[in-house]
């Protein structure tokens, strides 16, 4: 919708997964999206059971799972969907299911319907590529992927400690940080399976073009941006008119291994250079702080926001600055723009600031607000608000979805596609105690005990030091990622 593509409502689409695995992703999605529909297809008969033993614990209506082969997969039987999806499957797949796979999103697609596949990119995954191919040689002889991971990590290991301080040292490190950093299943799947076909960026585009489709975005927008580019790129990228080279050269730029690309059919026109007008239809949500204890809003004193990751935007705008502050203040919430501002000059106002030209101002506002969400990943916009309570009860009770992933995933999905990775045992202890019955004070004595028994003895004063105020910022932020019922 931001390049002028008049998308379906995703409250009420028909919605695809191909290569769907446990189904989790469909599920969160389905259980936040009642009206909607959802279908996700498997080789793997063990991915599908799981996913369908999931969605009846869940009592879902709205989400199906079938073990289907993508190449016997026709229009006649499965229809058309609004948005189709395909994550980590298509750099990992022959070739012969590579050009089915795009043919299902060509005959499939609504005539409005939004397309979503993940790959692996050159140039980056030239690099990665190499380190591939070492860690396939050399477990040549594993037998089970279980094997295969930790013969394949403990080698590049060795590697990275015994080669001499190079570009390819430094490679081989990278890769074995993501050995640390990643489960072996995921591992095994990006890393060491048989089949793993990168594209240039081009490639990709040509691949669309091929099957009457056309790029629309990536999924993160500000990747798109080179807007904190050196003067020379910046320039270089700017003087071209071809919006697949741009793309093309950003990524030389950026050596980027990994896309996820957005597509629609290609006779939709689309814009993508918009006004501000169009962030009118969107909700907008943003973590952000200030980074300054003393604010000044009312006049064009140079204010810094923080947001996720720690990227920092300054802004000296009066009703911009009040308007990122009052977002932060409501965050988990999402807001329309034109609400926010509304918010932001009755806050102004309290400090005894009148703009002169209040139309001109909004003007300015919105437009920092369109730079600010094609050019840093600082904020984000909804086509959509959805129905959830950021409020933190005495007694907070988990959500079944969010019950249910902390029996079987390794993370828990939260409101607007937010994801929380488990990745302590003191969090996911936390939320195993988040019942609907436990007091902050029962939740205290648990953990206390919990500390003792499970953290090592050098460790446990700092832990039960902070426990306390851990343990509200710990709720406070699940609340404002609306896993808590009522």
């Amino acid at each position: 919708r931001l390049f002028g593509l008049d998308a379906p409502d995703i409250e009420t689409a028909r919605v695809l997964e191909l290569g769907c695995g446990n189904g989790l992703n469909l599920i969160s999605q389905a259980y936040s999206l009642p009206k909607a529909s959802f279908l996700g297809v498997d080789l793997a008969k063990t991915h599908i059971d799981f996913a369908v033993d999931s969605a009846r614990e869940l009592g879902l209506s709205n989400v199906e799972f079938k073990q289907c082969d993508l190449m016997e997969m026709t229009l006649e039987e499965f229809g058309r969907f609004d948005y189709i999806i395909a994550h980590g499957l298509i750099s990992w797949i022959p070739e012969i299911v590579r050009e089915k796979t795009f043919l299902i999103y060509e005959e499939m697609l609504t005539e409005k319907g939004v397309g979503y596949i993940s790959y692996n990119t050159y140039p980056g995954w030239h690099y990665r590529q190499m380190v591939r191919g070492i860690a396939r040689i050399h477990t040549r002889n594993a037998e089970n992927p279980h094997e295969k991971f930790e013969t394949a990590r403990d080698f590049i290991k060795m590697l990275t400690e015994n080669t001499s301080e190079s570009v390819y040292k430094s490679i081989i490190a990278d890769e074995l940080n993501d050995y640390h950093s990643y489960h072996e299943s995921v591992i095994y799947h990006d890393n060491l399976a048989e089949i793993n076909e990168p594209y240039y960026f081009y490639e990709f585009a040509e691949k669309l073009n091929a099957h009457d489709l056309q790029f629309l975005a990536e999924s993160q927008i500000f990747s798109m941006s080179t807007f904190n580019y050196p003067p020379e790129p910046k320039k270089l990228i700017g003087s071209m008119e071809d919006k697949i080279w741009r793309e093309q050269y950003i990524d030389f730029f950026t050596g980027r291994p990994f896309r996820q690309t957005l597509f629609c059919l290609k006779d939709i026109k689309l814009n993508h250079n918009p006004k501000f007008s169009v962030l009118d239809k969107f909700y907008f949500a943003a973590p952000i702080k200030t980074v300054s204890e003393t604010l000044e809003f009312v006049t064009e004193r140079p204010e810094k926001f923080v947001g996720l990751k720690d990227k920092e935007i300054e802004i000296t705008h009066p009703l911009t600055k009040a308007a990122l502050y009052c977002l932060g203040e409501i965050w988990g919430d999402a807001i329309l723009l034109d609400e926010l501002l509304q918010k932001a000059r009755k806050f102004l106002e309290e400090f005894g600031y009148s703009a002169e030209n209040p139309q001109k101002e909004t003007d300015i506002a919105k437009n920092n607000f369109l730079k600010i969400v094609l050019n840093n990943e600082l904020t984000e916009i909804h086509s959509y608000r959805e129905n959830i309570s950021t409020k933190l009860s005495n007694k907070p009770k988990l959500n079944k979805l969010a019950r249910l992933q902390l029996k079987k995933d390794n993370k828990i999905s939260a409101a607007y596609g937010r994801v929380i990775k488990l990745e302590n045992p003191i969090l996911k202890e936390i939320l195993k105690m988040l019942d609907g019955n436990k007091t902050r004070k029962d939740l205290h004595e648990h953990l206390e005990k919990f500390v003792a028994m499970n953290i090592e003895p050098e460790g446990r004063e700092i832990f039960s030091a902070k426990l306390s105020d851990d343990i509200e910022k710990r709720l406070t932020d699940f609340a404002r990622a609306g896993l808590f019922v009522g």
